[in-house]
């Protein structure tokens, strides 16, 4: 009960910092799409643009906590797939990623996005408690993905995935890794997808 209710505000601060943040055009292709877990965060992305046409991506992301980042540098990815590759582990031969972008390295924690209260009353007894969350967002209108150039057009149907790469060392001179379920270069991770399509 407790984590159900304490995921049940983090949605609706979710919503409000979706709503707030989103100062690009009004028609989505997509529509945000979410995944979370409860180790890892919840990772958001919005494709704005019409049919095969892609004018913006945007992700948020919002760690599982405030230290989520604290001794490493990281960064936002976008990886290019033909089929659908929600649920399937990223070294599965059935979905292969077909090109993938890489945002602008990043150091320390995000900024403070908003704060989650949980209360509880027991025997006439209230316990609030609270958490600062943080809230990370990237555009590529804005080039926070020097090589994915927006307007775009792609030829066929494409999934792209948004997520996050967290570097081992704190100046980005170490290996980079996927977060998610299934660390590192395998597992399905913790990507939020849409489709481009006609």
């Amino acid at each position: 009960m407790k984590r159900w209710f304490l995921r049940t505000l983090l949605i609706a601060v979710i919503s409000l910092a979706t709503t707030v943040g989103a100062a690009s055009p009004s028609s989505a292709t997509s529509g945000w799409k979410w995944a979370s877990n409860a180790d890892y965060g919840y990772m958001g992305e919005n494709i704005i643009g019409s049919g095969l046409r892609v004018d913006d991506l945007l992700a948020k992301f919002i760690p599982p906590n405030r230290d989520f980042f604290t001794g490493h540098a990281w960064r936002f990815r976008i990886s290019s797939y033909v089929c659908d590759p929600r649920g399937v582990d990223r070294s599965s031969a059935g979905c292969p990623e077909d090109n993938h972008w890489v945002g602008k390295t990043r150091v320390g924690n995000p900024p403070k996005g908003g704060t989650v209260c949980q209360s509880i009353g027991l025997d006439g007894t209230g316990v609030s408690m609270c958490q600062d969350i943080g809230l990370a967002a990237a555009y590529a209108s804005s080039g926070d993905f020097p090589n994915f150039s927006v307007p775009r057009n792609f030829s066929s149907s494409r999934w792209l995935c948004t997520e996050i790469q967290k570097n081992t060392k704190a100046d980005a001179s170490g290996t980079w890794n996927n977060i998610g379920p299934g660390d590192g270069q395998i597992g399905k991770g913790l990507r939020a997808c849409a489709q481009v399509h006609s």
